[in-house]
């Protein structure tokens, strides 16, 4: 869904369904904004291995994570966090905004 949100919004968006690709794809290309999407609390972990795999493969790239309020980002890996609490608006303002801070950076 999210996926679909930003491409109406006018962004190319490149999508993995796995850790493994992920890795795979943000370790060989660069990109102007990596989103890992946290959809539990559970996935935390993950996310953070991801995020430290790829600023470990290239510390200049932007990395943020997209989670709803629920889960509580304890790490300091991401770039910045997007709150998107079933609200498109608020996740395109937040996607935004970190790209905007990428060019500034």
């Amino acid at each position: 869904m999210r996926d679909q949100i930003l491409r109406v919004a006018g962004y190319d968006v490149d999508s993995c369904e796995t850790h493994e690709e992920a890795l795979a794809k943000a370790t060989s290309n660069r990109y102007d904004l990596i989103l890992i999407d946290i959809d539990s609390q559970h996935n935390v972990r993950h996310a953070e291995e991801l995020c430290s795999a790829v600023k470990t493969a290239d510390p200049k790239q932007r990395v943020v994570f997209v989670c709803n309020w629920r889960v509580a980002i304890l790490n300091e890996c991401p770039d910045d966090i997007v709150r998107s609490e079933f609200d498109p608006v608020g996740f395109l303002s937040g996607v935004a905004a970190a790209l905007q801070d990428n060019e500034a950076g």
